[in-house]
């Protein structure tokens, strides 16, 4: 199965026909679950599932899982060769694919526990983030 198919595959029929011009410029594709998708039994079958069924070409999967733990994220995202995507600020990356691809996602501040989205980078905050990418 193709991942420009994988709407047919789950059921829903959100992008139309036409949208396949566009994945087929797209050489990174986000994937973001919810931190309700935890890593159990019942959810690590399914992602190795998904993930062992579609067919990639040239296109890197970039993986957004918030409901996982370190190991187990890097386990899944070594296995089927995926991005691990991150907000930097908050975590590090556990894994960048075979092409070393790097994929943060910059959400806003952390404060007591909630993310503050309406946050406005500063250039201390991107001196910082400058810091972290060369480490």
């Amino acid at each position: 199965m193709s991942i420009l198919n994988y709407g047919v595959y789950v059921g829903c029929y959100g992008f139309p026909i036409r949208m396949e011009k566009y994945f087929q410029k797209f050489s990174v594709v986000e994937i973001q679950l919810p931190a309700s998708f935890k890593e159990n039994e019942e959810n690590i079958k399914n992602a190795e599932k998904f993930f062992s069924k579609i067919e990639r070409d040239e296109i890197s999967v970039s993986l957004e899982l918030r409901g996982w733990g370190k190991e187990g994220f890097k386990s899944l995202c070594k296995k089927f060769d995926l991005i691990s995507c991150v907000d930097p600020f908050a975590s590090e990356p556990v894994y960048f694919s075979s092409r070393k691809i790097a994929y943060f996602r910059l959400h806003g501040s952390y404060e007591k526990g909630r993310i503050n989205y309406k946050y406005k980078f500063t250039d201390k905050d991107l001196q910082e983030l400058k810091k972290l990418l060369k480490d």
